[in-house]
């Protein structure tokens, strides 16, 4: 995410007989709390959040039982996926993709994901549509959930008398662990410009927001955990 100290704060001293510059865009926040209390409030009420009971809801369900702090429901609901691949030798790696031409985060890497719609019947459905429309692969079961996250994001629209109003938009996340029928990945350029599976010696070397690297993180916690929970079965 670019700070905002970054924007020119002279962008908006036009010289006479010049065009105005171009408006920066908008960038996403993380939501902010002045009341220590409150923030601690927050945290806790997103730790609790077990994605995993979202997968039967519909869209509108989900807009009704995950509500903002202050009351009031989310303006769209977004998954993510964390899909795992283990190697020959025993070393597992997940699934990241970037995109130059997105709008607030070009070139920075994410889990797969997008966006649930109205056409999605369920949350489930939502994760097989967007995983097949960004790698290709079909997903064949939905094993767990790590941290979901929230953030805001301000945008400028018109409105109909032609005026110009910012608004800002607030965004909830859902995270799964996701299997996959294989792992032939394959890259729309129309969607994204690069996919590929990393190990977790790299996290710490590709550009991710702060929430994104924490998920993958968790991902990769989630993975060695899984492997000591099959080994004490083995025992």
């Amino acid at each position: 995410m670019v700070p905002d100290s970054q924007v020119n704060q002279k962008m908006n001293k036009t010289a006479v007989g010049q065009d105005p510059p171009p408006k920066p865009r908008s960038q996403p926040r993380y939501t902010r709390f002045t009341n220590p209390d409150s923030k601690k409030a927050f945290q806790t009420k997103m730790t609790a959040i077990n994605a995993m009971d979202a997968l039967p809801m519909s869209k509108a369900e989900c807009h009704q039982r995950y509500l903002q702090y202050i009351g009031e429901p989310y303006s769209k609901i977004v998954i993510g996926a964390l899909i795992l691949m283990r190697e020959s030798d025993g070393s597992s790696k997940i699934l990241l993709k970037r995109a130059a031409h997105e709008e607030f985060y070009p070139n920075i890497f994410e889990i797969p994901g997008g966006k649930v719609e109205d056409i999605d019947p369920s949350i489930w459905d939502a994760v097989r549509r967007q995983v097949y429309k960004d790698t290709g692969m079909d997903v064949v079961d939905v094993i767990d959930c790590v941290r979901s996250f929230e953030y805001s994001m301000k945008k400028t629209i018109t409105k109909k008398n032609g005026v110009e109003e910012s608004v800002w938009f607030t965004t909830l996340q859902h995270n799964f662990i996701c299997e996959t029928a294989n792992h032939e990945l394959t890259i729309d350029p129309a969607e994204r410009s690069e996919g590929r599976f990393i190990a977790r010696s790299e996290v710490g070397d590709l550009e991710m927001t702060e929430q994104m690297r924490a998920v993958v993180e968790e991902g990769f916690d989630w993975i060695e955990g899984s492997f000591l929970r099959l080994a004490s079965f083995t025992v």
